[in-house]
């Protein structure tokens, strides 16, 4: 397994497009590739303003799925203790 890259220990010049790695296995990476090419395209201000425009709604989103999964688990954690507490 590769180790990591660290975004200090690179620059965006040194990046270079891999097909063969996985995303997931280094993001840092991925992300230079992806703002390699968005720098090429002239598209980081409008990209910049687009995560500006959605973060707040991407987080509130996050937050509520979270919620409802950590409530769900606590839930059912629940319900299976009250089953071993009744009666037989």
């Amino acid at each position: 397994m590769q180790k990591p890259m660290n975004v200090r220990d690179t620059s965006l010049l040194e990046i270079k497009e891999d097909t063969d790695l996985d995303p997931e296995e280094n993001s840092t990476v991925f992300m230079g590739v992806l703002i390699k090419g968005l720098a090429k395209l002239k598209k980081i201000p409008e990209t910049v303003k687009a995560i500006q425009d959605r973060l707040e709604q991407e987080l509130k989103q996050i937050v509520k799925r979270s919620t409802t999964q950590v409530a769900d688990n606590g839930y059912q954690r629940g319900e299976n203790l009250s089953q071993e507490n009744q009666p037989r």
